[in-house]
């Protein structure tokens, strides 16, 4: 299981084996303390690629990933054969996996409310419609950006709560300059 450090979190790519199947998928792990890591999710973020596929047994995760042009790439391992199957008759391969910068989970389906912030400009990293509330004003996001600066009024140095209505949309990230 990779381990890496990544915006102040530890994050994992465990590498799950399916018993009987014999088949290898990498699923997401995260920790704040880098110690007792939970699975948010029980679909893999690099599943096998399917029969026949180079990487329809196992994928097998490296380090941590890089990030190339706004995105990052994720290099890993791939056999065509799962662990059922005799060495001799596998074969391997590296590919590579892109993912959106900050794009391991996001929030969508609800409204999420930060604590108490101190905003001069706010950016976000969104896809869909995100509707953003700050001391009762409304700022309307619709597209797909890693880098979307929204026009908010500052808070004054004075912490606000910030409002996402994530109900059309999903938010991966946010930060205030």
């Amino acid at each position: 299981m990779p381990v890496f450090e990544y915006e102040g979190a530890y994050i994992a790519q465990l590498r799950h084996f399916v018993g009987s199947s014999g088949l290898m998928d990498i699923y997401l792990a995260a920790r704040r303390d880098g110690v007792h890591f939970s699975i948010p999710s029980r679909t893999p973020i690099i599943p096998t690629g399917g029969k026949g596929a180079w990487d329809g047994g196992m994928a097998l995760s490296t380090n941590r990933p890089l990030e190339l042009n706004g995105k990052l790439c994720a290099y890993y391992g791939g056999t065509l054969n799962d662990h059922k199957t005799p060495d001799a008759t596998n074969s391997s391969a590296i590919g590579r996996a892109w993912l959106r910068k900050d794009g391991f989970a996001s929030l969508s389906g609800g409204v999420a409310v930060t604590k108490p912030i101190i905003i001069e400009r706010l950016h976000i990293n969104a896809r869909g419609k995100v509707v953003i509330n700050v001391n009762n004003a409304k700022t309307v996001f619709q597209g797909d950006s890693t880098d979307a600066v929204i026009a908010c009024p500052s808070s004054n140095s004075v912490p606000v709560k910030v409002e996402f209505d994530l109900a059309e949309g999903e938010l991966f990230s946010f930060w205030s300059e």
